[in-house]
């Protein structure tokens, strides 16, 4: 979970809050950890 969160960390809409309401923030969480794994998913495919 840790190591999810310092990712996350570097999203920086998600690290300076710009939405006030909580639905949008928790969308641009969504949106952040679906390209985290697409990222890592991609970097390992390259691997095999």
């Amino acid at each position: 979970m840790e190591r999810t969160l310092g990712w996350l960390s570097k999203c920086r809409a998600i690290l300076v809050r710009y939405e006030k309401k909580a639905a949008n923030y928790l969308g641009l969480v969504k949106v952040a950890c679906i390209l985290l794994w697409y990222r890592r998913r991609h970097r390992l495919s390259l691997l095999r």
